[in-house]
């Protein structure tokens, strides 16, 4: 159970190779496939009471993040110039979609014995927020310095 990172790091490393020979269509399909399946995985969760399929440990979480990882690869120009502009696009995406969880997605199955639990690991708010962050530090130009 606490080695799950390891399968998932494996499965995400091979779903993104194996992507990355794709044309930008296809990559864009499949980003959008494995977000409505991180979208809708906690509804059924709440649905079913089957803990495993919204569980920390599912590779189905990370999916996205072999497709997005493709485009911020493949775009790392245009990111480097509008940088802030498709930040706040990203940051736009977090808060509409964490707000669509922090009211859909609430569910004692995630926590047992809480009247409020809140949302599943399962958000597609990560995605965006980590893209944003991953944005926000891509090409840093500052050059550290040592503590003296």
């Amino acid at each position: 159970h606490y080695i799950y990172f390891f399968l998932c790091l494996l499965i995400t490393t091979y779903v993104t190779y194996a992507a990355l020979k794709l044309r930008n269509s296809v990559v864009f399909l499949l980003f959008f496939l494995s977000l409505m399946l991180l979208f809708f995985t906690p509804i059924l969760t709440i649905k079913t009471n089957l803990y495993p399929l919204s569980a920390c440990w599912s590779p189905l979480n990370f999916l996205p993040y072999s497709f997005i990882a493709i485009f911020l690869h493949r775009y790392a120009d245009t990111l480097a110039k509008r940088k802030y502009p498709i930040i706040l696009l990203l940051l736009g995406a977090t808060v509409v979609f964490a707000f669509i969880e922090w009211n859909l997605y609430k569910g004692a199955v995630f926590f047992s014995g809480q009247g409020f639990a809140a949302p599943a690991y399962t958000r597609t708010s990560l995605v965006f927020s980590t893209a944003a962050l991953f944005v926000l530090l891509l090409n840093i130009s500052s050059v550290p310095t040592l503590i003296e």
